[in-house]
């Protein structure tokens, strides 16, 4: 793995991560990841990527393809600081509240609980210390 990168100057730094704690096949499946409505990378299992950001509200949206629903986040992103998101397809366990109040199911559909959290410092930095990077190309 590479070193994480510091926050550019003024900038804030968002590394967004894909465990493997998921089923093999649906572990496998790349999870994209957009702000504020345009798509910025993708991962894979056991990555992640990073993402220079101005400071300010910014909102982060995550599917996968076989998932049916959309996780969402929306928090204030300030300059200097680092953030780790994770999305993730929870298949047993319990989710935590910030997972579920991210879901969103479209009407008539059935989804996986999949969620979006924000990880703390130590946690974040300790999973991607084995995790490759993604390299996200634009089709």
């Amino acid at each position: 793995t590479t070193a994480l990168p510091a926050p550019d100057a003024g900038k804030g730094l968002i590394v967004f991560i894909q465990p493997a704690r998921q089923l093999s096949c649906i572990g496998c499946s790349a999870q994209r990841y957009a702000m504020d409505g345009q798509w910025v990378g993708a991962t894979q299992k056991d990555s992640y990527f990073t993402l220079q950001v101005d400071p300010g509200q910014h909102h982060f949206c995550s599917t996968g393809p076989i998932v049916n629903g959309i996780a969402i986040r929306s928090f204030e992103v300030k300059a200097g600081a680092t953030y780790f998101l994770q999305a993730r397809l929870i298949t047993s366990g319990p989710l935590t509240q910030e997972e579920l109040d991210s879901q969103v199911i479209p009407a008539g559909k059935k989804a996986f609980h999949y969620g979006m959290s924000l990880l703390d410092e130590e946690k974040g930095r300790y999973l991607i210390k084995s995790y490759e990077v993604a390299e996200f190309k634009k089709k």
